[in-house]
């Protein structure tokens, strides 16, 4: 007969796990009532508070176990590659950029220790502003 009950530690896993999650939960209903439109100008800082959430769990000696390890190192993996499509799509650097709250601010104070980062955003809005925008429309078109 297999034991299938949790062990005082296991319950202390989950308590832990629980824990870390909580910022997580408090976000998506946050999220879910005020910005129902789900704007990558919206997620981006959330994304950023939460990233900080796990960074500093990962430096509280009581969730050095196994599972949380993993779950953290995975959780910041993951989190890391929504990043890197931010400094490689145009439309995510655009809508970052352009919403008036955030601006250009958020590569500087988030890429802050990513030079090439922040430049690869500069320099992908500038590219698109030249290419899409400069010069195709006249200052007359604009305010009809």
């Amino acid at each position: 007969m297999i034991n299938n009950d949790l062990s005082d530690n296991n319950w202390s896993t989950l308590d832990h796990i629980i824990e870390i999650l909580q910022p997580f939960a408090e976000w998506r209903t946050r999220l879910q009532d005020k910005y129902n439109n789900r704007c990558i100008a919206n997620i981006l800082p959330v994304m950023d508070e939460l990233t900080e959430v796990l960074e500093i769990a990962k430096t509280n000696h009581r969730y050095h176990t196994h599972h949380i390890t993993l779950m953290l190192s995975d959780s910041l993996h993951i989190l890391g590659n929504y990043y890197r499509m931010v400094e490689v799509y145009p439309a995510y650097v655009a809508a970052i950029a352009l919403n008036p709250d955030i601006k250009m601010e958020h590569f500087d104070i988030q890429l802050e220790e990513r030079s090439d980062a922040i430049t690869l955003a500069k320099n992908t809005l500038n590219s698109m502003w030249i290419s899409l925008y400069k010069g195709k429309y006249s200052a007359t078109t604009i305010s009809h």
